[in-house]
């Protein structure tokens, strides 16, 4: 009879452990990741990255998913997902920071196709390359070469190396020969004017009225202002045919792409404060949607 009396008090006591141990399944990040898996088995890619994404900057700083196989497995299953979505760029960083992580880490070939292994081992060896990794594939720290490509569209519209005073110069960056284009003009055009309206002066109203004009010294004076209009108007035209023809020479592609080696180190860039950039600033006239105006860019 106390045998049966202590077993009834004692299963009630169990039932009620006030400390129980939290199963993993409690942990949001666990189901998260949990349910990623499910959704990329069924290829719901779309789902698994929007499910994994907002995320991302939290695992990189070691604040989410700590155990390092669960770590690769997230990074895994979100670039793999990116690929799939077409969203290539976004999947090389995802997999850099795989690598970084495990410098060693493959994509098997019995799960996922040859065009995706192919992707991945070429981001490896880039990353390989540009030393972010080492040469047997382990992560580098300090500074460390970098390769950086740049595209540049040339929007520029074709009516504005057609305008005078040097915009096709100015649109192709040759600030110089555009102000020796449109300074030269300038002259042209005032010389011509300022000498016509002289010659007019002279002649009076009527440019019939032959008898007007004075021998001697008016004459001479007016003979020579016919001779500076031409002349002007001759440089002038002369420097516009010039910017003309070095306009459209020398304009850029439409999409024009240039490497470069850049040198970062990104541990000695984060202590650097923002109010260490030097502020620049450059005035320049450029061509717009109607015409062209001036332009002001700058650093602060």
């Amino acid at each position: 009879m106390f045998l049966l009396l202590a077993l009834t008090v004692s299963m009630p006591a169990l039932a009620a452990d006030p400390n129980p141990t939290p199963s993993a399944a409690s942990d949001p990040t666990e189901v998260r990741l949990s349910t990623a898996t499910q959704l990329f088995d069924i290829q719901q890619y779309d789902k698994v990255v929007a499910l994994l994404q907002p995320i991302l900057p939290k695992v990189k700083s070691g604040a989410l998913i700590k155990e390092p196989f669960q770590r690769y497995k997230y990074y895994e299953l979100l670039g793999v997902s990116m690929w799939w979505q077409d969203q290539k760029d976004a999947a090389r960083r995802v997999f850099t920071e795989l690598l970084k992580a495990n410098s060693s880490h493959r994509l098997p070939a019995v799960k996922y196709p040859e065009d995706l292994i192919r992707f991945f081992e070429n981001h490896k060896a880039d990353l390989i390359s540009y030393g972010v990794l080492g040469a047997g594939g382990s992560s580098v720290k300090g500074p460390r070469q970098i390769k950086v490509r740049e595209t540049r569209i040339n929007t520029t519209p074709t009516i504005a190396y057609v305008l005078p005073f040097g915009v096709g110069q100015f649109a192709n960056g040759e600030d110089t020969k555009g102000a020796i284009v449109i300074t030269l003009q300038i002259i042209g055009l005032a010389g011509s004017i300022g000498a016509y309206w002289g010659h007019r002066a002279i002649i009076g109203e009527d440019p019939n009225q032959k008898g007007s004009v004075q021998p001697g010294a008016q004459e001479i004076t007016n003979e020579a202002l016919i001779g500076i209009s031409i002349g002007s108007l001759a440089v002038f035209g002369a420097a516009y045919i010039y910017g003309l023809i070095d306009g459209f020479a020398n304009r850029p592609a439409t999409e024009t792409t240039t490497e470069r080696t850049e040198v970062e180190d990104p541990d000695n860039d984060a202590k650097k404060s923002p109010r260490e950039a030097q502020p620049s600033a450059t005035l320049r006239i450029s061509p717009a949607a109607a015409g062209f105006g001036v332009g002001l860019s700058g650093t602060f």
